[in-house]
């Protein structure tokens, strides 16, 4: 059973069983421990508490360096220099820049593998990152 059918499920089941009766809450806690997998606790633990309000995934690892005005600078550079790689893109990319300001900076101290992937299509403009 997935999440979002066993929430389903015990939206349901968590009315019936808090209007029953304590006979009739055992054999629904049986229907709910045979249908879910779930042991009898958890089940009455399921039914008992009011449902989370649903979170947003927070996302794994570090948080993201670069924001979206360094992969639009990377872009250029890279669309400027014919397509080279990551790692010439950035041994070349500190010759390239004449008025430095705090993208360019950021440009310059990026490793080759974060340039890599902000010179790919989609690359470091998920979401919003904020630029430190």
């Amino acid at each position: 059973m997935t999440r979002p059918s066993l929430r389903e499920y015990a939206a349901v089941q968590r009315e019936r069983y808090l209007a029953a009766t304590r006979a009739e809450k055992g054999t629904l806690l049986n229907e709910v421990v045979t249908v879910t997998g779930l042991h009898r606790k958890a089940a009455i633990r399921l039914l008992r508490r009011a449902p989370r309000a649903p979170t947003a995934r927070s996302r794994a690892g570090r948080p993201p360096v670069y924001g979206s005005a360094v992969a639009q600078a990377l872009a250029v550079l890279w669309q400027a220099t014919g397509g080279i790689g990551p790692q010439r893109l950035y041994r070349e990319g500190n010759n390239v820049f004449i008025q430095i300001n705090e993208t360019d900076r950021m440009v310059l101290i990026i490793s080759p593998p974060h340039a890599g992937r902000g010179t790919r299509p989609g690359g470091l403009r998920r979401g919003a990152p904020a630029v430190r």
